[in-house]
């Protein structure tokens, strides 16, 4: 996805449109609760660039394939959930980590990431989105940073793969349930209509 003007953090002033990559950080960094999360990988901005922010492109990881996307389309800012850095990884900048760097820097553009912020925002985030999507109720939510959200399904309880086609009619996206066999049910609880989102992984379907 392409950010261009007219969103919220971009402000008009002498320098027209374009901002500086220290102020859309620091509005995420505020809007987004970064501070309040002791992460796997350091959120807001991972690698500074030399361009001013007009453009920003949205994605799920910081891929090479992203990162040279990005920069064919004009980006400024490559904005992602999962980005670099990550505690336990090697050090070494070499192969495919040292590749997507260095073609992050030549294009001059900044990798800003944010990971457990996003997981867990109560408007913007995954589960919060997920469940709006879908139409699901949210009612609590619970343990580290709430990361787990328990509502109902209105329609009543279903099956892990009915599940899956309703999501996937909703969003037109393909669910991976880990964990559950089809003939198991999903969403399961202390009644059969409750959900829990939790963790759930989800594969954008190409072409």
């Amino acid at each position: 996805m392409l950010l261009e003007r007219g969103w919220p953090f971009f402000k008009n002033d002498d320098r027209g449109d374009e901002m500086r990559i220290q102020e859309l950080t620091q509005y995420l960094d505020t809007y987004l609760r970064a501070g309040e999360f002791h992460d796997y990988a350091p959120n807001g901005l991972q690698v500074e660039g030399s361009r001013e922010v007009e453009h920003i492109v949205l994605g799920v990881s910081a891929s090479l394939g992203l990162i040279d996307e990005a920069a064919r389309r004009g980006a400024d800012v490559v904005l992602v959930h999962h980005g670099w850095f990550w505690k336990g990884e090697s050090p070494r900048i070499a192969g495919v980590k040292g590749c997507r760097i260095r073609h992050l820097m030549q294009s001059g553009m900044h990798l800003v990431g944010y990971h457990l912020p996003l997981d867990a925002h109560e408007t913007v985030g995954n589960n919060a989105e997920l469940a709006r999507v879908l139409g699901l109720t949210i009612e609590s939510r619970h343990g580290e940073y709430g990361l787990l959200h328990v509502g109902e399904i209105i329609s009543g309880a279903m099956l892990a793969a009915d599940f899956a086609r309703w999501f996937i009619q909703a969003n037109s996206m393909m669910m991976r349930f880990v964990g559950y066999r089809a003939n198991e049910y999903f969403p399961v609880g202390p009644s059969a209509n409750r959900f829990f989102l939790a963790i759930v992984c989800l594969t954008c379907r190409s072409g």
